[in-house]
């Protein structure tokens, strides 16, 4: 999906409530930004590979009814 740049921290709840993203998929990702904020509550598991929930389908690209065809 992305690299992990940083970390979105709630100073008042002391918790992590997102990731910043950068060098995002523009398959997946049809914004018009360098990155994205995942919230940290779709996060699985962390370690060198950030798992998260299947939430591709929220943001994937419409299929077009002329690609549909093809």
């Amino acid at each position: 999906m992305g690299k992990v740049n940083d970390l979105v921290f709630d100073v008042d709840e002391r918790v992590v409530s997102g990731l910043a993203l950068s060098d995002i998929n523009r398959d997946i990702f049809d914004v018009t930004t360098r990155g994205v904020i995942l919230p940290y509550r779709w996060v699985v598991t962390t370690g060198d590979i950030v798992l998260i929930r299947d939430i591709v389908k929220r943001f994937k690209k419409p299929v077009k009814e002329e690609e549909k065809e093809d």
